[in-house]
Order: structure tokens, then sequence, then C-alpha cells
């Protein structure tokens, strides 16, 4: 692998080969588990499926708790392959992503069964749960908007009529798209939007399934939805969000629910609950009985109710209300949540404390317990892999802590290129404690060429060496001459890439971006190309 300077210089962002990627995680995972107290399984780059033997002949890691250092070394490990892109894996993935969408499925179906049935409305506390749930929804929504009341915005995903190119000026180009119950709200669309839709014909699709990568065992199954559904959709869960964050629960930022596990791991004040295929384990029948009815309705008239199964060349009429690639099932599976854990709460008298973001849930630890016996009748199973309520360690939002120290180790996800070992070599700056004696530093900084060693503080991205270096040798005066005190340093930064080929949404997309701008504080720069 790029060791020194005789080799050719290529680009600071250019990918390694293959070969070369691998040659230096092998030394990097030598050199780790060297560090390790227990016997770690060997890694041979030469043979193709080496990466997914160490992931599957892994002991469990959270064993070694009462050794925080053993522990870090072995999340270290595993860290270098689980979510590579380009692991060979015997598993088909794309089945397992299919297989976990229709148990999600037949787990929507039990609860509409059951939400329609006597045995959870003949249930007592049940009945009391969702009562709470329903009111505490209520009050976070109030009052459902109309369309005019929406900002509608492009999100940054594929639509059923616009797959390769898809930022706004080129959606604005495509076939306008909707779901069948959608279609009979596009002429009051057309007229908030008159000179985009108004002589352009609609076509009905559905959804499509379709897959993209997620860690070694599974792929993440979304639905593309239609381009009218998703513009609206975005809108939608701006709205939902702006409507939580009156009421305390920021799905702007994840830092709350890192906060609070840091401290849960400190002194087991929170718990932390993940839940397993929870974007997909939204049923319907449960939307309908804890949302406001108006609120039901919106959201149903631009949901896909139905989704195509393109290898298979047939459409499901979904018993979940939504899935991901829905704009709006983050924000509602947030909403459902949290009024379930105050349901829950005030059903059985215990202090109600709850942060969520999607389905990672943060809760005072009295909570916990009663929240994830109750979750499972409304279909949602907590992974008992991710969730933390005893010991000392917690994990939320990418976080992850032991006794409220950051254990949470870096995820090679794609090939080695400079820029990335220069991420990689900060993150070990940043948290000093995963390379104790700069071995891994010192390898990847012998890795990159003398070109590409820049040095600077941090707080300015990674296109750059942090340095904790006293004489901050890096920093040059700047403009000195003219009465200025300041200094300036080197570093790289990614220049996107800019489509400017001609397209007819560009004559519309001003229009769009005033609303958008106006109504979500979202720079139009960001959504131009």
């Amino acid at each position: 692998f790029p060791s020194h300077d005789k080799q050719p210089v290529r680009g600071f962002y250019d990918p390694w080969t293959r070969a070369e990627s691998d040659a230096l995680r092998a030394e990097l995972y030598r050199q780790v588990a060297e560090r390790s107290k227990s016997e770690t399984p060997p890694y041979d780059p030469s043979d193709q499926m080496a990466g997914y033997r160490v992931l599957t002949e892994f002991g469990d890691p959270f064993g070694s708790l009462d050794d925080v250092d053993e522990f870090i070394v072995q999340q270290t490990l595993k860290a270098l392959f689980s979510k590579d892109e380009d692991l060979r894996s015997p598993l088909d993935r794309e089945q397992a992503a299919l297989d976990s969408f229709l148990k999600a499925e037949e787990t929507c179906r039990k609860v509409n069964e059951d939400l329609s049935g006597p045995r959870l409305l003949h249930n007592g506390e049940a009945g009391r749960i969702l009562f709470y749930a329903r009111q505490k929804i209520g009050l976070v929504l109030g009052r459902a908007p109309s369309l005019s009341e929406l900002f509608p915005l492009f999100g940054p995903g594929a639509a059923t009529s616009c797959r390769n190119r898809t930022t706004a000026r080129w959606k604005l180009s495509s076939v306008p798209s909707t779901s069948e119950g959608a279609l009979k709200f596009v002429p009051e669309l057309k007229a908030i939007f008159p000179g985009w839709l108004n002589d352009r014909d609609v076509v009905v699709e559905p959804a499509e399934i379709s897959f993209v990568p997620k860690n070694y065992k599974t792929h993440r199954s979304i639905c593309i939805e239609p381009l009218l559904n998703g513009f609206v959709q975005k809108g939608i869960g701006t709205f939902m969000k702006q409507k939580l964050l009156v009421s305390g629960v920021d799905l702007y930022n994840q830092g709350h629910n890192r906060e609070r596990a840091c401290i849960g791991s400190r002194d087991g004040t929170y718990a932390t609950i993940d839940l397993e295929r929870a974007s997909d384990s939204v049923a319907a029948m449960l939307v309908l009985d804890l949302l406001p009815i108006d609120w039901v309705e919106l959201l149903d008239v631009w949901r896909s109710p139905a989704v195509y199964f393109r290898k298979q060349n047939e459409i499901r009429v979904l018993e979940k209300f939504s899935s991901q690639g829905n704009a709006f099932t983050f924000e509602l599976e947030s909403m459902i949540f949290y009024g379930l854990a105050y349901g829950v709460a005030k059903t059985y008298g215990i202090p109600f404390d709850v942060t969520v973001y999607g389905d990672d849930i943060v809760c005072n630890s009295d909570l916990a317990g009663p929240l994830m016996e109750w979750l499972p009748q409304f279909g949602f199973f907590p992974n008992m892999d991710k969730s933390y309520s005893k010991g000392p360690f917690r994990e939320s939002c990418g976080g992850d802590f032991v006794n409220g120290l950051d254990v949470r180790p870096y995820y090679l996800k794609s090939r080695f290129s400079y820029a990335q070992v220069v991420v990689f070599y900060n993150f070990l700056m940043r948290k000093e404690h995963f390379d104790p004696g700069r071995k891994l530093r010192d390898r990847l900084l012998n890795s990159l060429p003398e070109k590409y060693r820049l040095y600077g503080p941090d707080g300015f991205g990674d296109g750059h060496l942090i340095s904790k270096s006293q004489s901050f040798d890096y920093l040059k005066p700047h403009k000195r001459k003219h009465g200025w005190a300041g200094y300036t340093f080197s570093t790289y930064v990614q220049i996107p890439y800019r489509d400017e080929t001609a397209a007819e949404g560009d004559l519309l997309l001003p229009g769009i971006l005033v609303g958008i701008n106006i109504g979500t504080g979202i720079p139009w720069q960001s959504i131009w190309y």
C-alpha cells in the first residue's frame, strides 16, 4: 500500500485499490490485536472471506466490560470490518433485508388485528396506555395543517419517476408521480405551485421497495416514494418536527440522547432502548388509534399504502402505515414512541423523563422495564443486544459509553484513501485512549505522503492532521501589514461536483426555493445541484 514518496501520489480523496486498503487494515488489525488479553481471530487479507470470519468468530465483547481497555480493543477490531461496504460475505444481504421487511409486515398485521378486535381493547392497562398516549400526542400535534400551511421540500433520495439525478432541479424536470390516494389532492397542489404543475400530466405509481448497504449481515430496505408524495411528506415531517420541538423533543439534534446516555453510564439515571425494525413496524391501526383524526386523514392521503416488488413483479398492500423512505416516518415513529412512553409512565405512576430520536429512546431507568414489556404489545421489539438499563454501558444515537468514557470505535466503511487516513488519524487524536503508545497513528502517518501531511487545530474539519503542539508552527501570519492579527493554516476541502447541465427545472426552482427557505431555514444552495 502507499507508504513512501517514491510511489505515484494519487489525489487526496481517491480511493485505494482493494488490495492496498486491505493491507493497511491488516497492519492496523495486528497492532490492535497485540493489545488484546484474549485470543483474537486471525485476519489474512489474501483471503476474501477473512473479514467475515473475523466478525463471526468474535465472542461477546460485553463480557469484558469490567476491563474497559479490553472492551475497546475488541470493539476496535470488529469496527474495522462490520460496516465495510466491500466486505465479502456468504450471506444474501438483500434477501435478509427482504425477510426482515416481511417479518415486520407480519408483526403489523397482528397489531392491526389486535387493535381491531377484543384482545387489546378489553385489556384495561393497554386501554389506559393508549388513552394517555393519545392524549399526549394530541396535545403535541394540535390541529393538522392544510397543504397551503406546509413548506414541502425535495429530499436527497430517488423518487419513482426520478432515479438517477435526484436533486431538486431534476425532480422539477421529471414527470410528477403520485399515489392513487393523493391524486384527488393534486388540483390543490397545482393551485399552490401553478408554474410547476399546471401544464403537467400526473401519473399514478405505487412506491417501490429497494435496498441499500447497512452492515455485514443485512442490507436496509427502503421504499422509493412517488415524486409528489415525497415532496409533501417532507413538508409534513418538518411540521411535525417543529411541533415536537415546542414540546421539548428535539429531532434536530442527536446530542441530547448522547449526553443522557453518557450520564446513564455513569450513575444509572437513564436507560437506553433500541428497537428492531422500528421504522417498518408502525402498524396502520396504531396510527389510527393514537393520532387525531385530522392528522390521520392528512398522513393517510400522502403515504403510499402499496409497494411494488420488482423482482417478484407484484404489488402488495402494506400492513404498516409507512416505511423507511417515507419522509415523515422518522417524525411519526418518534411521536408514537414518545406518546407510548408517556402512556406507560402515566398508567404505572412512574416519573416521565424521556427523549426520543427515531427508534433511539432514552428514559429514566424506572420506566425502562415497564416500557420494554409493553412495546412488543404494539409491535415494537427492543433489541436486547443494544438496549441497556443496568451496568456501566449505554448506547444511543452513535454514542457508546462505559462509566462516562466514550468507547465508540472508528468504523471503516469503505476503502482507504489519503483523506480517510487523515480522518482515522484525527479520530485517534480526539480519543487517545483508543491508541495508547501512538502505534496506530504512527502507522497511519507512515502511509501518508509528505505532500498531504498538513497540520492544523481541531474544529476545522478533517482536511488536515490535528496538531496538539503548543508551538503552533503550522500557523502563518495573515495581513499583519494591514493591521490584522490573524493567522492562516492549510487544509484540504472537498469541492462537490456541480452538475450545470441545463434542465427544465432550472426556471422553476427559484420560485420553489423561496417558500423552502422561508419555512425551513434551509439554504437554497444546499439543494440546487
